[in-house]
């Protein structure tokens, strides 16, 4: 009786269209994140080659080392991510 009255393909699209976009738009946030932070990473590199003494060196390096931490869940959160994007778009 309800598939007389109501479109579900149109509503289920519709709904995937709703949910694709965020994950889209948090896609794109957490990519410039990463380039950001793979940046700031690349200058720390070259700070921690010119610093000469070992007690600012140390502090640089333990930076460093939260960085990569961010850049890993940062990345395993974009193949989270791909994975949803690819089960809608196929959806769809």
């Amino acid at each position: 009786k309800y598939k007389d009255i109501f479109n579900f393909t149109k509503y289920g699209n519709w709904t995937k269209k709703q949910i694709l976009e965020p994950i889209e738009e948090i896609y794109l946030l957490l990519s410039k994140n990463h380039d950001t932070i793979k940046i700031t990473m690349q200058s720390l590199d070259l700070q921690i080659e010119k610093t000469q003494d070992p007690s600012l060196k140390k502090p640089l390096i333990i930076q460093k080392e939260r960085l990569e931490i961010q850049i890993q869940s940062i990345e395993r959160v974009l193949k989270m991510l791909d994975g949803y994007k690819e089960k809608l778009t196929h959806t769809i």
